[in-house]
């Protein structure tokens, strides 16, 4: 009867799991986010940039070396900056104009803001006023004297779109995309009056006038050149296409900067205002959005490409002197030492130093010619997994300058890869797994391939001696024998969940995405023979894991990072997570802390934080307990015994394992996991029972090896 008592007493407790014994937290460290630059302006040694929902401001400690100084979030992507004194005034998308007080620029604080009735585009600075150039309803007059009470003095609507503005005089001259060149009479506040127009064939976008000229960056009709000696009847003199679309221009002495989208920056010698013509270019990586010229350096905001630092002493032959970008939809992820290395949709791979986890700096990186979706590192190479442009191999010897040794173009699109010895093992979508000879890194090749049926779709792929593991999408897992390279051959397919992707094999385990089943434990102690072991499932979508020690670090899409105690493979259950503010593509992890990309919020840095519990009641701690691994388990009192207790450790079965009689004066009695003979107990669940005056208190424990 009382053995029955105790397997019903264990029933109970069973249903109500403890936690293994610790309190979790996971705690943001450091965030690297994404630096779309979008407008710039330069002033006085500082770099003004817009990118997207946040205002930066760098120093300059040299004109080719930006350092950033503050970073303040704005509610709306910004469109367009103009600094004037101690203050920056901010176009967002909320349609408001924000005044920022910058007189510390390591501090910025907003002072006041106007909102218009459509979202403005781009404003012009000049004494008490604000000039707008508020897209749908034109042109717009706003008295800024009172920089925290602004109000509206003027409007004229202009036929298009109000893209920029540019005030000189008695003026203001408005890029009315479609409806080009507006005049418009400013020299009553109160009434602005347009006086003339002349239309361009492109589509005006930006406008700076000097003299008796006004220069449209024209869009898809690059430069032109319009006479405005007479407001009332202005006509072009002269233009110079340009390749792309030409979408702002900066004047200095003969020439015009023009920033031309996909063809970078483009520079235009206007001495003759009938004739201008391009001298010399410097193409940008991204899109050249804005740009603005400094001494002898033009510096263009190139949205993914950041900002880049050109070099114009010689307008024949500008070049890049220096850059400043930051990661931009990070989707893959890998540590080493006191690096990290991203992996970027848009081809980028950028390489952090994280010797200070709490502040990350970029320290250098690589264009590649497709997304990355995978990166390995080993030695001093990084191998890359580059979509349709198939395995890049990136020299990373020198962590601020890494370039391109070899490549192979492999036939579907490389979504990972792992390497083992002189191969490369790249997992290519639809084309299967790809087995690549890399003992010349300057001229890969491929050796032999496993090309995976429909409806498979390789996305994982991990390799051990003479077996590769690849997570076949709908294809289940795929255990291909890899003892000859040339010639591949599978030798199981399991697909318990229906649904294989990202594998890590830990011991005789493989640990698995399962998509939106979560992740499953697969016992591989036989190759020929999987089994399934245990599964934990996760609020949204498994893209990618990471095991150490006795937990697993998933990165599960919009719903961030899940952290999973697999000390008990067959019963794996989450300990804490965090919702990261992004799409959670990758996690890599070392030491305690958790390295995330975090998608279009860049690069995430939290840190595991596992503290025993204190306890305010009978437990014991870890739950847990692996004698081996924990040497002593501790039955915790809730405090300091003051009158005497038995303590009886049972198994399942009712059967006394180890008794302790009239113990007290201490807050805890350890336990080493032998029974009263000295020796080991076996794994499985244990109650302990103690007994004293007023105190009869049970606990539950499992035994795990």
């Amino acid at each position: 009867m009382k053995k029955l008592l105790l397997i019903n007493i264990f029933i109970m407790l069973f249903t109500s799991l403890l936690s293994a014994g610790y309190n979790y937290s996971i705690n943001k460290v450091a965030q690297l986010i994404g630096f779309i630059p979008k407008d710039i302006y330069v002033t006085n040694g500082y770099v003004y940039a817009a990118g997207s929902y946040r205002f930066y401001i760098f120093e300059m400690s040299s004109p080719t070396n930006l350092v950033l100084i503050s970073r303040s979030k704005i509610p709306q992507p910004i469109e367009d900056i103009r600094v004037n004194g101690n203050y920056a005034y901010l176009v967002d998308g909320s349609r408001a104009i924000r005044i920022m007080d910058i007189s510390d620029p390591s501090s910025p604080s907003e002072l006041g803001t106007f909102s218009s009735a459509n979202s403005p585009n781009a404003v012009f600075i000049r004494g008490d006023y604000a000039y707008l150039a508020n897209g749908a309803t034109g042109f717009k007059v706003v008295n800024i004297s009172n920089r925290s009470s602004l109000f509206e003095t003027g409007l004229v609507n202009t036929p298009h779109y109000a893209r920029s503005v540019f005030v000189t005089g008695n003026y203001a001259y408005v890029a009315d995309v479609n409806s080009g060149l507006r005049i418009i009479n400013i020299s009553n506040s109160s009434n602005p009056f347009e006086t003339g127009f002349l239309d361009t064939p492109g589509g005006a976008r930006d406008v700076v006038v000097r003299g008796n000229y006004a220069y449209v960056a024209d869009y898809t009709s690059g430069l032109r050149i319009i006479n405005i000696s007479n407001s009332a009847a202005p006509f072009e003199t002269g233009f110079c296409d340009t390749p792309d679309r030409a979408d702002a221009l900066f004047l200095k002495g003969n020439y015009a900067y023009v920033a031309d989208m996909s063809s970078g920056l483009r520079i235009i010698n206007i001495s003759n205002s009938s004739a201008p013509f391009e001298t010399g270019f410097c193409d940008t990586p991204d899109k050249a959005y804005e740009v603005y010229v400094e001494g002898n350096y033009a510096y263009v905001a190139d949205e993914i490409g950041g900002v880049r630092i050109i070099n114009i002493s010689n307008p024949n032959l500008p070049y890049e002197a220096g850059t400043y970008s930051m990661p931009f939809r990070t989707e893959s992820i890998f540590v080493k030492g006191n690096y990290a290395y991203l992996g970027e949709r848009y081809s980028w791979l950028r390489v952090i130093d994280i010797s200070d986890p709490s502040s990350p700096n970029q320290v250098g990186f690589c264009d590649t010619p497709g997304s990355i979706y995978g990166i390995t590192i080993q030695s001093n190479y990084a191998y890359i997994a580059n979509d349709s442009k198939g395995l890049r191999i990136i020299n990373i010897s020198n962590f601020s300058a890494p370039f391109e040794t070899g490549f192979y173009n492999s036939p579907g699109a490389a979504d990972d890869v792992f390497i083992q010895g002189n191969y490369a093992y790249l997992d290519s979508l639809s084309s299967g797994l790809r087995i690549i000879n890399i003992s010349n890194r300057s001229a890969p090749f491929e050796t032999g391939f496993y090309d995976t049926p429909v409806p498979g779709w390789a996305k994982g792929v991990y390799v051990r001696g003479n077996y590769a593991y690849l997570g076949d999408g709908s294809g289940g897992l795929r255990i291909v024998d890899i003892s000859d390279p040339y010639s591949p051959t599978e030798i199981k397919v399991y697909n318990p969940l229906g649904i294989a992707g990202e594998i890590i094999l830990r011991d005789k385990y493989a640990y698995i995405s399962g998509g939106n089943s979560g992740m499953y434990i697969v016992d591989i102690s036989d190759p020929s023979n999987p089994s399934l072991i245990g599964t934990c499932d996760t609020p949204d979508y498994v893209m990618d894991l990471y095991i150490q020690d006795n937990y697993a670090y998933v990165a599960d899409d919009s719903e961030g990072v899940r952290i999973i105690d697999i000390s008990d493979p067959s019963s794996p259950f989450e300990v804490a997570s965090y919702d990261t503010p992004g799409i959670a593509y990758g996690v890599f992890v070392q030491g305690d802390y958790i390295y995330v990309a975090d998608g279009f919020y860049g690069f995430l840095v939290l840190q595991f934080i596992k503290e025993e519990k204190l306890p305010d009641k009978y437990a014991v701690f870890p739950t847990y307990f692996n004698p081996k691994k924990h040497g002593l388990a501790k039955i915790h009192f809730g405090g300091l015994l003051v009158h005497e207790v038995d303590i009886t450790i049972y198994d399942v079965a009712g059967n006394i394992v180890k008794t302790w009689n009239d113990v007290s004066g201490v807050k805890y009695k350890l336990w080493d996991g032998k029974n009263t003979n000295g020796d080991e107990v076996n794994s499985g669940a244990y109650i302990i029972f103690v007994k004293g005056k007023d105190i009869h208190e049970i606990i539950k424990m499992i035994i795990v090896k």
